[in-house]
């Protein structure tokens, strides 16, 4: 069986910044804690957790003192939420991610300059609350076409997009849009790491008899990964993580292929790699068993080894311990770059 690793699987530039500065705030001392999950990734958040930084959903859940901080979730905070903090005398370090503060300066600006607002995303989704807080919250959420095609004619609009959103969904927001304002501005704000994991999900996926999308359940861009990778056709499994690969799934199955969403960790990465592994050796095993057990066939074709008839038969020999071995060397150099 072949396995192909997407390059661009695991952490995001902006994921991986908030988990440092997490660390570091957690090196530092003191009490520190995450206004909700800082990623959307319980092993990450639990990992965190056992290093000291603590998930709250409300400012009011700390406990105010000198040696309290809150730390800002990559998905970012409305602005209140950041004064109400400072108000408090908490320590504050802001993790959002640097393409959601863009989005935040955006939507800031064209609502200074009296545009209407519109943001393609999840409206219970964070990151889309905070951008919404960010317009004095006057900006309209769509998340699809339909919706779009609900909303009034107005003078003035502006569109953007949550980061983890599918871009041609995006185009086909834009699209129905365009007959409903006299002048439209429209910033493409989606990540480029989403359109990344995108692009190298379809080119792993040729040939592939599975793929194996890894990912929190409550993660946006895993969702949208997993979309893209069913739309390819090929069978696709989006895990949580090696615990929850089924025992059969990769019966008759010659190539997987395995991505992961901008939040899921390096070591589930590798954790998956091993148990396919596992899997490899242990099929290989039982082949070898079962070609051991299967009776003899009289062929009529035999040649003479002493006095014993020795019936010739043609044995295709399994890839080598030292190639396998390579082979997976190969793939966990890859995930390192």
């Amino acid at each position: 069986m072949q396995t192909r690793l997407a390059r661009n699987a695991g952490f995001c530039a902006g994921v991986r910044r908030a988990v440092k500065i997490a660390e570091e705030a957690a090196d530092e001392g003191g009490r520190w804690y995450s206004l909700g999950p800082l990623v959307h990734n319980d092993a990450v958040v639990d990992n965190l957790k056992a290093k000291g930084i603590i998930p709250v959903n409300r400012l009011e859940d700390i406990q105010v003192g000198e040696d309290a901080g809150v730390i800002i979730r990559s998905h970012g905070v409305p602005p209140e939420i950041i004064e109400q903090a400072r108000e408090k005398g908490l320590g504050i370090k802001d993790a959002t991610c640097p393409l959601v503060k863009r989005v935040h300066e955006i939507v800031a600006s064209l609502r200074g300059e009296g545009y209407e607002i519109v943001v393609y995303g999840d409206g219970g989704h964070p990151e889309v609350q905070a951008i919404k807080g960010w317009s004095d919250n006057q900006a309209r959420v769509i998340a699809s076409v339909d919706e779009a095609c609900q909303l009034q004619v107005v003078d003035k609009l502006g569109v953007v997009s949550q980061t983890t959103k599918d871009e041609e969904e995006f185009y086909a927001i834009v699209d129905a849009l365009l007959p409903l304002a006299k002048e439209i501005r429209v910033f493409n704000t989606i990540c480029s790491a989403t359109r990344k994991r995108q692009q190298t999900a379809r080119e792993i996926s040729l040939g592939a008899d599975l793929i194996v999308v890894l990912g929190d359940p409550k993660s946006s861009n895993t969702a949208t990964l997993a979309r893209e990778c069913k739309n390819t056709g090929v069978k696709t499994l989006q895990l949580r993580d090696a615990s929850e690969i089924p025992a059969n799934c990769l019966q008759g199955v010659s190539t997987v292929a395995i991505t992961a969403g901008a939040s899921t960790p390096d070591w589930i990465i590798k954790e998956v790699l091993d148990r396919m592994t596992e899997f490899e050796e242990k099929n290989q095993q039982e082949l070898e068993q079962e070609t051991i057990n299967e009776p003899e066939i009289n062929s009529g074709q035999e040649k003479t080894i002493g006095n014993e008839a020795v019936t010739e038969e043609a044995v295709t020999q399994p890839a080598s311990e030292e190639e396998r071995e390579e082979s997976f060397a190969k793939m966990e150099a890859e995930m390192a770059d």
